[in-house]
């Protein structure tokens, strides 16, 4: 499901953001709670990366600047953002509750601290690269939202921004 003004309301809170518009305070007030489009929760929960949230307000300004891959990654979202397309990938959610879960059992068979240190991570790196695996084999990562290379590039194709134009149909 598209919730468009969701949708809107995030791409251009990463905007301000990523342009040192706003402060992270400021971001984290304006991203939309409670949406049922799981594009919106997923690149929201992305965009904790962005920042430390230790402290006073960070902002993606002078030594907080994102580096070009990192803004051409969020470029990336916000372009995702204004197009009609569903979220395809695999929820995370998933994955960590399975970490969490194999982690508490091991430290409940295991009394000693150091096998147990060891084994749970030894299944965290695990658990990550299963994950990475189950990216691969579902669609194109390094083009993430976009499950394919050939949706992204459509999308490049149509400019949205300072256009009047729109990728997705009217609200009603």
């Amino acid at each position: 499901m598209i919730d468009r003004p969701a949708r809107r309301q995030l791409a251009q809170a990463l905007r301000h953001f990523v342009a040192g518009v706003i402060g992270r305070n400021e971001f984290e007030n304006r991203i939309p709670r409670g949406s049922k489009d799981i594009a919106v929760n997923e690149i929201a929960n992305e965009s904790w990366y962005l920042y430390s949230d230790h402290g006073e307000d960070y902002w993606l300004v002078g030594k907080n600047k994102l580096n070009p891959k990192t803004r051409k990654a969020v470029l990336k979202w916000i372009l995702f953002l204004y197009t009609d397309l569903e979220y395809e990938w695999p929820r995370e959610y998933g994955f960590m509750f399975f970490i969490i879960f194999t982690i508490l059992i091991i430290g409940l068979l295991f009394e000693s601290t150091v096998t147990y240190s060891f084994l749970g991570l030894a299944i965290y790196f695990l658990c990550i690269l299963i994950m990475k695996i189950w990216y691969r084999l579902h669609g194109d990562i390094k083009h993430w939202p976009f499950i394919k290379e050939s949706n992204f590039l459509t999308a490049l194709t149509i400019p949205i921004l300072l256009t009047g134009k729109t990728l997705h149909k009217k609200e009603s």
